[in-house]
């Protein structure tokens, strides 16, 4: 196994000049993830209150506090109910994989512990993600150098495409939410009979 060395113990500025670049690419990568799944995020909330109300105070409240899953079941709830062509719901059911498969990727980049070092002697700069609980220190192997920055360049890119493809989604079926949500409102005005 290759010794290891940590930023702190290392002479950043003369012998490695770059392992502190390296540090602060990955913490501005990071954040990036951060913002740009917020703004998904953001857009899923956006995509309920369409599906639901004008009433923006309503689907706000409805909406806060609630974890990534629990939007996302939401939406999709809402769209199927409101929408009802196949193609439109083929698409929803690609989109709803993918935004799994980028929570769980997202919990693993933000909610790890992150270990930023070298392989000895000025070897090439590397990531370590871990995970400790009250029984054992987890460490991910086989990622000595994953993920790499261009990876997490490539999963900001990823988390803001879903955000338009969302947005596109939503806008395409827009004048069908609509139909639906005045049809639903215009039965809900109909007198209650005896059953």
């Amino acid at each position: 196994m290759k010794n290891l060395i940590s930023p702190s113990e290392e002479n950043t500025t003369e012998d490695h000049p770059d392992t502190e670049d390296f540090v602060n690419s990955y913490l501005n990568l990071i954040g990036q993830i951060v913002v740009s799944f917020n703004s998904l995020e953001k857009q899923i909330k956006d995509g309920i209150a369409q599906l639901i109300s004008d009433d923006l105070g309503m689907t706000t409240r409805i909406t806060a506090g609630e974890p990534f899953m629990n939007l996302q079941r939401l939406l999709n709830v809402l769209f199927r109910y409101r929408v009802s062509d196949r193609t439109q719901l083929t698409k929803l059911d690609e989109l709803n994989k993918t935004l799994g498969d980028v929570d769980v990727q997202r919990n693993n980049y933000v909610h790890s512990e992150w270990f930023m070092g070298r392989f000895f002697p000025m070897g090439e700069p590397f990531a370590q993600r871990y995970k400790a609980s009250k029984n054992a220190l987890k460490i991910f192997k086989g990622e000595k150098t994953f993920p790499r920055v261009q990876e997490l360049e490539q999963f900001v890119v990823r988390i803001n495409g879903l955000t338009n493809e969302l947005a596109s989604l939503l806008k395409d079926n827009s004048k069908q939410i609509r139909a639906h949500r005045k049809k639903t409102e215009r039965n809900r005005l109909l007198p209650i009979t005896n059953l």
